[in-house]
């Protein structure tokens, strides 16, 4: 009996061990996997683009370098190469999704470039062409991961009515034009081009494909010159400051010929009678943008003639009534270019209702732009402007924090007792050394954009929420298990507010160019004109057949259509019928 408990024994601590070694092979073949798998993903750089260039003043740029379709050194198996892309005269390559293509080139010394890309859209689709870009192998910060083009779409200049005379959107189509454009931040946080540092040797530049066919004909290493100050622009013009005699050129903001996103589209304004085309009867288009011409990155375009060389001053007719307490911003180019620094963050301030404004300096001072007589192109580009600078730290901020609620957790649970000293003091010294630090930069941020926006608005109320818990906890430790719950909660609500911060809603009805000194015209009607004009809404309310949609004058061709939906929807469905379907069949 003492020898069979003593096999069982010996038999049972055997079958123990021979587990404990199993389990210790499976977790070493697991940690050697997580290894490998780690090495693998090393190529993907966690590095932030403001730390990676943040020693790099002292560099000189290179030499400017071409790259070709002869200086391709590698490309996958579906990357079509051709002397005639596309029937457009121009040699080059088409970079499809999941492909790649690589180009090799040397550097004699240490140096910065700016890197463009000469391109097009190989075919017609929807949404920006997208790539990421890879420097010997690895993306060199966090931001290249996803390098952004955008479309060129061209919206027609004729448009129609419809039967209850309504205007019908008019049609856009997708062109295919070669463009160029700097590597940059498609999340508008820097705003200038990106630049990146190349030691002495041989290097590799490789654009993997992500999203759309995009024809590239070449990329270009070169300096990035600053744009020029307005001081340095006007002051070349000084001696050509003769008074023209020409008159007010009149931009419809809805009568756009380019635009490089699909969502931004014509609007109907009746909140002004001074809005034109306005109808008391019918929906005019008489606006573009609102709530539709808001992401970073948008652009529309209008065309123009100058009669006469000459200084001129532009301004517009706009609404910015989303963003309170805050400006919105755009950049502007003139024939493409931007004519100087001033002009790449042109501010829109927030009020109730429709504004009138010269484009102006941050210190409210007009900008005069010397244009020669003959065509010129005009373009408005959604920027963060300043924005950018307190959303940076903001989302730099919402980081440390959120490592900050981590180390609480580890000490309080998730539901801390509010009646115990926790010690935090002596715990988590260095945590609260950092909360301070975050205080005083998210304070700094918000008096900064409360001075320039001349007023203390909604949008930095929730930054203000987390200022005030911040500096309540670091004042006294033992309060950090009372705001525990509140500080979980706005940390939740500030990553809600940087998904949205750095919308830039904006609505033009109109943009002037005038001669420089000249007045600005009225935002807004008189009082009796808003008051008639509000009295023909009325009258024409009792004539209106609300419960139709559109109809058509030749009833034997047409159908009638009953939908369980409501009117807006019926309205969606209508338009869509006006502007494809019945202009198609």
């Amino acid at each position: 009996m003492r020898q069979f408990k003593r096999l069982l024994a010996l038999t049972t601590a055997f079958a123990i061990m021979l587990t404990v070694l199993t389990v210790y092979a499976k977790n070493d073949k697991l940690n050697n996997t997580e290894d490998y798998e780690g090495a693998a993903a090393s190529s993907e750089s966690s590095l932030g683009y403001d730390s990676y260039i943040s020693d790099s003043d002292k560099i000189p740029y290179g030499d400017e370098i071409i790259l070709g379709t002869d200086k391709i050194s590698a490309k996958g198996s579906d990357v079509e190469v051709s002397d005639d892309l596309q029937q457009s005269g121009v040699n080059g390559a088409i970079l499809p999704d999941d492909g790649f293509i690589s180009w090799n080139f040397s550097t004699d010394e240490k140096c910065i470039y700016a890197i463009s890309v000469e391109y097009m859209a190989a075919e017609q689709s929807g949404g920006n062409l997208e790539f990421e870009l890879l420097i010997d192998g690895a993306t060199p910060f966090s931001e290249a991961k996803i390098i952004s083009l955008p479309r060129t779409y061209i919206q027609e200049s004729s448009s129609s009515e419809n039967t209850s005379g309504n205007d019908i959107k008019p049609n856009v189509y997708e062109k295919q034009l070669w463009k160029t454009q700097y590597m940059s931040d498609s999340s508008g946080y820097v705003q200038t081009p990106f630049k990146f540092v190349f030691e002495k040797g041989n290097h590799t530049i490789t654009f993997k494909g992500s999203r759309g066919k995009i024809a590239i004909h070449k990329v270009l290493l070169s300096a990035y010159s600053e744009p020029t100050s307005y001081s340095e622009y006007i002051a070349r013009f000084d001696g050509d400051k003769k008074k023209l005699s020409v008159e007010p050129i009149i931009l419809e903001g809805e009568k756009f010929q380019e635009k490089n996103s699909v969502t931004v589209l014509p609007t109907t304004d009746r909140s002004s009678s001074a809005t034109y085309p306005q109808s008391a009867s019918s929906l005019k288009l008489n606006a573009v943008g609102g709530s539709t011409w808001k992401n970073i990155g948008e652009a529309l375009t209008w065309e123009f003639e100058i009669e006469e060389d000459g200084l001129y001053e532009i301004s517009s007719r706009f609404m910015q009534e989303t963003k309170d307490g805050i400006f919105t911003c755009r950049k502007l180019l003139i024939d493409g270019q931007l004519p100087f620094s001033e002009a790449s963050s042109l501010r829109f301030d927030y009020g109730s209702g429709w504004q009138c404004e010269k484009f102006s300096s941050a210190d409210g001072k007009a900008l005069s732009f010397y244009l020669t007589k003959g065509k010129h192109t005009l373009t408005l580009e959604v920027v963060a402007g300043d924005v950018a600078e307190i959303v940076a730290t903001v989302s730099d901020s919402l980081t440390e924090l959120n490592k900050i609620y981590r180390q609480i957790v580890l000490i309080t649970g998730t539901s801390p007792d509010k009646n115990r000293d926790y010690n935090f003091k002596n715990l988590i010294p260095d945590e609260l050394q950092k909360m301070k630090e975050i205080h005083d930069s998210l304070q700094k941020s918000v008096d900064n954009i409360n001075e320039q926006a001349g007023t203390n608005g909604s949008f930095v109320s929730i930054i203000q929420k987390i200022i005030f818990q911040l500096e309540k906890m670091t004042d006294n430790p033992r309060t950090i298990a009372s705001y525990f719950s509140r500080f979980k909660s706005n940390l939740g609500s500030l990553g809600e507010w940087l998904l949205t911060a750095t919308a830039q809603p904006l609505e033009i009805d109109r943009i002037y160019i005038m001669p420089s000194g000249s007045d600005l015209p009225k935002a807004n009607a008189g009082f009796f004109r808003d008051f008639w004009f509000s009295l023909l809404c009325f009258a024409s309310s009792y004539v209106t057949d609300y419960t139709s949609i559109g109809q058509n004058d030749k009833k034997d061709d047409g159908i009638t259509v009953w939908i369980q939906t409501g009117r807006d929807q019926g309205e969606v469905l209508r338009d869509l019928i006006d502007s494809s379907f019945s202009k198609e069949y």
